[in-house]
């Protein structure tokens, strides 16, 4: 690939499982909806240049998240984020999540998780 746009060359998954999840939730039925949308996987948004995002996440630092939804046009868009946690993760991972996802001023957060006691003990150290 000639791309000059490439921060991170990351194409190869690191947890199967988890990216399944996390492209399945992020797509569900809205990629076939007429609903004007970009979607931003983790992925891409590891890899690519933060000046190939809108301005509303380009100066976004730190956690990336497991996917981004933008839906509508003009300058402020509704911001969907998306979080796939099969696994409990340390406190300040969530903390930096939570941090991220505020920034760019997310309307909406879905965490996917893979059992109830992970969300109590994920929300707790918010």
């Amino acid at each position: 690939m000639d791309r000059d746009d490439i921060s991170v060359y990351r194409y190869k998954p690191h947890a199967p499982a988890h990216d399944f999840f996390a492209t399945c939730l992020q797509l569900g039925d809205l990629w076939l909806s007429s609903i004007e949308k970009q979607f931003l996987s983790e992925q891409v948004l590891a890899s690519l240049h933060p000046t190939n995002f809108p301005p509303l996440i380009r100066n976004a630092k730190g956690h990336v998240p497991d996917g981004i939804t933008l839906l509508g046009r003009g300058m402020k868009p509704l911001i969907v984020g998306y979080e796939v946690d099969l696994n409990l993760k340390e406190e300040a991972r969530y903390g930096d999540a939570a941090r991220y996802l505020e920034d760019i001023d997310v309307h909406l957060v879905i965490w996917l998780v893979r059992n109830a006691w992970i969300r109590i003990e994920s929300l707790s150290s918010l």
